[in-house]
C-alpha cells in the first residue's frame, strides 16, 4: 500500500512540475510578445 502511495506521488509531483514549466514558458513568452508588439507599434513601452 505505501509503495502505491509514494509512486501516486511521483506522478503527482511530476505532473505540477510539468504544469508549472509550462505556465512560466507561456507567461514568459506572451511577455516577450507584449514587448515585440510594442516596439513594433513604435511607443517603446516596456511592459
Amino acid at each position: 500500500m505505501l509503495t502505491i502511495q509514494s509512486h501516486l506521488l511521483t506522478e503527482l509531483s511530476a505532473a505540477l512540475t510539468v504544469l508549472l514549466s509550462t505556465t512560466k514558458m507561456l507567461t514568459i513568452q506572451s511577455h516577450f510578445t507584449d514587448r515585440i508588439v510594442s516596439c513594433a507599434d513604435g511607443s517603446f513601452i516596456y511592459n
